[in-house]
Parts: structure tokens; sequence; C-alpha cells
């Protein structure tokens, strides 16, 4: 499996994606989501997002405090390590570069530090268009997922027509971090297979 981890501190969902293949050689993902206790409690109150039922019904995991708990985030990835064979761990440097760190040391992970940059993101936000497109990836229901993916737009440069995924400019409740932690997973599977094919 190819893991994908998006990490945020404050206001902002932290996203693992799990990505495989099937036997039919479709994708299969699936996602653990994260966010600290003091702006759950406020997003609760507002009700803009149904946050509250995402926590009740297990699919996001609510830590203490007022920042998410880079320590549960660890844990539960070191025992994804240990019941499925992780090619790597790709994640955005901005928060992440300390627990990838410590992920790598304490528990032998591969790493790949995913720049946030269109030349870096073009080829597997490409690939996972085509992939759901063509109906060619799997998923587990996540409602949490398809929020965020209702939410995603696909910025593309007129200078070079690179393209990667983004949120809205506007709307604070338009997240979608499980879309990234996915486009950073998928981005291995697409260098691992286009280096089968060239080999």
């Amino acid at each position: 499996v190819w893991l994908g981890l998006d990490l945020a501190r404050v206001n902002d969902f932290t996203s693992l994606a799990i990505l495989a293949r099937d036997d039919d050689g479709e994708l299969m993902a699936s996602w653990r989501h994260w966010y600290p206790r003091v702006s759950y409690e406020v997003r609760s109150r507002e009700g803009r997002i149904p946050i509250s039922t995402w926590a009740r019904d297990g699919w996001l995991t609510i830590t203490d405090g007022d920042v998410t708990d880079y320590g549960m985030v660890e844990s539960e990835i070191a025992e994804i390590s240990k019941t499925m064979q992780v090619q790597s761990l790709n994640y955005d440097g901005a928060f992440a570069q300390e627990l990838a760190q410590r992920l790598q040391d304490n528990h032998g992970m591969t790493l790949l530090r995913v720049p946030q940059t269109a030349l870096e993101l073009n080829a597997p936000t490409l690939d996972l268009e085509r992939a759901v497109r063509s109906r060619k990836i799997k998923h587990d229901g996540n409602p949490m997922v398809a929020w965020m993916a209702s939410n995603a737009v696909k910025i593309t440069s007129r200078y070079n027509e690179l393209s990667m995924p983004a949120k809205p400019k506007l709307g604070r409740d338009k997240n979608i971090d499980a879309v990234a932690a996915l486009v950073f997973a998928l981005k291995s599977v697409t260098q691992t297979e286009t280096n089968a094919h060239a080999g």
C-alpha cells in the first residue's frame, strides 16, 4: 500500500489516505481523519457541516486540546505499517517533517516529501481524475471524503498547463484534505508504474 498524509494543526483536518490496487488492478482507497477538540466544538456549534455525525460514526477521530495530537497520528500509522506492506509514506512537509522523521527512525518507513507545486502534483492529479471518470477507483464510502471531493477544484496553469487540486478561494468550510492526501499517495503509484513500464 501507499500512504498519503496531509497534516494540519488547528483549524484543518489531518487526513491519511491508504491506497492499494486489487487483483483486477483497480485502485482501492480508504482514509483516516483527525481533528482537535477545541476546533471541533466550535464547528459543532456552528452546524455548517455534520462534523459531530462524522465523529459519532467513527469517520473522524477527535484529539484532546487545541492542536492535533501528532502522537496519536503517529501511533495509528505505525499500526498500519505492522499489518500492511507500506511502500512509502508521502507527505506535505509544511507540518509533517518531524513526524515523518520519527516514522522513519522508529518504524523504518520509507518517506517521500511532496512539494505543493503543479509540477509535482500534475501527474497524480490527472491520474486521479481519469480513475474517477472511468470508475477505476473503489473507496470505503467515507462521507467526509465525499464532502471534501465535492469541494475540490482542479487548477491548471495557463503558462504550462500543469494541474493540481485546490480548495475554492472563498469559504472556510471547503476543506479538501482527503483529496490532497490521496493525490500524495497516488504520486508514488504513478512513479512506480511509470518506472515499471519504462523498464
